[in-house]
Parts: C-alpha cells; structure tokens; sequence
C-alpha cells in the first residue's frame, strides 16, 4: 500500500540536492567577513564556494573538487573549530532570547488579565456600597468623592507596580547572566556528513519519491562507498 506518496519533478529534485550540497559544504566553508583583512578577499571566498556548489552540483571536475574541499578544511582546521562554536554560542543566545520574550509576553497576559478581573470585582463592590450608602441617606456627592479617591489609590499602586517591573527587568537585562562554555564540537570531516558514504559525488539520475523518502536515499551528497 502507497503511503505519503510524494511525486518529486526534476526541477524539484535538482534544487533538493543543490541545497543538500551547499548545506553540507556550508559546515566547513564558515569562515564569517571579519576573518579576511578586506571586503574583496571575502567576495573572493564567496565565489569559490559558489564554484565548488557549481560543479559538485553538475558533475564537474568531481575529484579534483573533493581534493580542494579536503584541502581547505585541513588548512583551516582551526578556524572552522573557532566557527562552529561560535554558532553553537549564538544560536543558544538567539532561542534563550526568543523564550524570555515568550515569557514576558505570557506574564504580561496573565497581568492583565488579573488587571481586568480586579477591575470588575472592584465596580460591582462600588455599586453596591454606593447603592448601600444612598439607602442609609448619605450625601451621593460625598460617596461619589470617596468612590474617586478609591479608584485614584487603586491607580497609583498599580503605576507603582508596574514601574517595579520595570526597573526590575531593566536591571535584569543590564546583568549578564553566566553562561557555561561551548561544548567543543568534534572536528569537522567532509567524508562524515552521511553514514555509510565516502565522499561527494556525480549526481545521480533522477527517478520519483516514494512514501516521503527522497530519491536517492541517504546518499544525499555522494556516491555510495
């Protein structure tokens, strides 16, 4: 029985394996602008990249193009180490930073809607001290300045504590909370990006997806060792 059956065009399959290829040379080929000494030396890294996608992605020069990828990783050992960490690091910045704001944003929720229901419970107790204190005679001008005054009070605390928080998350941000070093990843390999598959490879012709599995297995990258 045909389940998640998926049909892949050629077009489709071209750009599928075009992005798995960029992915995995992008895990060696990391270096950022701020490590060449000039904006043209950076531009000039960009297109070798671009040249090795090119001809990994049409089967051209395949083993003299592997031999520049192991290369370059030999030589840059170190700095695609430094690089990778560093991502580590961000990322981990990046997702602490996206659940904090998740937080604040569900605290803020809960606030105000805490907010709402004092609110309501604070009318419906005024309106019936009001109608309670009409009932013994007294002067609905002196309830209505007493009901003011309340309400007034009511607002300053509630100014108060929001100013509270405030100063609060603002000394928060202000602190730079201790963060454990990066763990060290191990060092990068070219031939290991797929199990079971030695190295890059000529594309593989083309034939449809079955069941949600992509057409050329898990030799995304390479030709089986």
């Amino acid at each position: 029985r045909r389940i998640n059956f998926t049909h892949q065009t050629p077009e489709e399959y071209e750009m599928s394996r075009e992005m798995g290829i960029r992915k995995a040379l992008l895990k060696d080929f990391n270096k950022r602008e701020d490590d060449f000494g000039t904006s043209r030396e950076y531009d000039d890294y960009l297109e070798m990249v671009e040249e090795l996608v090119y001809n990994l992605v049409n089967g051209m020069d395949v083993e003299r193009t592997q031999e520049r990828i192991e290369e370059y990783r030999k030589r840059n050992q170190h700095l695609i180490h430094v690089n990778q960490s560093k991502k580590a690091v961000e990322e981990k910045e990046v997702s602490q930073r996206i659940a904090e704001e998740e937080q604040e944003r569900e605290r803020r929720r809960k606030q105000l809607e805490e907010e709402k229901r004092k609110d309501m419970e604070v009318a419906r107790e005024t309106r019936e001290a009001v109608l309670a204190h009409l009932e013994r005679g007294r002067d609905p001008e002196e309830i209505k300045r007493e009901v003011a005054t309340r309400r007034a009070e009511r607002n300053r605390e509630r100014e108060e504590k929001r100013q509270q928080e405030a100063l609060e998350a603002e000394k928060k941000k202000e602190t730079p909370s201790a963060q454990p070093p990066a763990p060290k990843p191990p060092v990068p390999s070219f031939t290991s990006y797929t199990p079971g598959v030695s190295s890059i490879g000529a594309p593989s012709p083309w034939r449809p997806s079955m069941g949600g599995q992509t057409p050329w297995g898990s030799g995304l990258l390479a030709t089986p060792a």
